[in-house]
């Protein structure tokens, strides 16, 4: 913590979360700022952590959607900006951890009557 590795985070850092906006607040490829929505407002417990769980769940998300190119972008671009090289020590464990809680999260819908099918077979 007292370093600022251990910070307030999102908590819950997926794709659908990260915008990137132009000048004008569209989105773009180009982008002059980066939005970030929906962090997890319910529960301090959920966000705050470690700074290297919330990069390895944006890059484990990458990942799943078959952009290890951007994974690789991503998390360069993070310990360049920040010097935290030590971050790749403990990114493949941060990454595998957030794996299994997505899997978690996964595995409740399977049992939930109340899923759609559509969902059900997603989540499946």
């Amino acid at each position: 913590m007292r370093d600022g590795y251990i910070r307030d985070c999102h908590g819950d850092l997926r794709l659908q979360h990260v915008y990137l906006l132009d000048a004008t607040g569209a989105p773009t490829r180009q982008p002059s700022s980066i939005v970030i929505l929906d962090g997890i407002e319910f529960n301090e417990r959920f966000r705050y952590s470690d700074v290297t769980s919330e990069v390895a769940f944006l890059a484990m998300e990458l990942d799943t959607a078959h952009r290890p190119d951007l994974s690789r972008v991503f998390v360069d671009s993070y310990v360049a900006a920040t010097g935290g090289d030590a971050l790749r020590e403990l990114l493949p464990f941060y990454t595998c951890y957030r794996a299994c809680v997505r899997g978690k999260v996964s595995s409740f819908q399977l049992d939930e009557a109340e899923v759609p099918p559509a969902q059900h077979e997603i989540a499946r």
